[in-house]
């Protein structure tokens, strides 16, 4: 949980009680760090996230990795066991998309 005052204003408070907010919140100042620091026409900038895989379990329960080796989607699970989560993998498109807009190529 963050409680003390943000990285734009120090005297303001901020609550971040949810995974999400949390991860959205380092995101953007991430994002606003690159804008301000890099050299946009001697850098090239590159965003690579944690891959997601998938899991199944075998027939004592175990689990088992399936994705190794794996060059096609894996189309057969009906929904991810794990290393999945949509609403974190919005927030990144969101955060980067904000920087398209503002020039920063990613």
């Amino acid at each position: 949980m963050i409680r003390w005052g943000s990285f734009g204003s120090f005297d303001k408070r901020v609550y971040a009680n949810s995974k999400l907010h949390r991860y959205k919140m380092a995101l953007n100042v991430w994002s606003d760090w690159l804008e301000v620091n890099i050299n946009r026409t001697r850098t090239k900038l590159l965003f690579m996230s944690p891959s997601p895989f998938h899991i199944s379990r075998s027939d004592n329960g175990d689990v088992v990795p399936i994705c190794h080796s794996k060059v096609e989607p894996i189309l057969e699970i009906e929904e991810p066991k794990a290393g999945l989560d949509r609403d974190m993998m919005h927030i990144v498109d969101s955060v980067i998309q904000q920087m398209k807009a503002r020039g920063l190529n990613i």
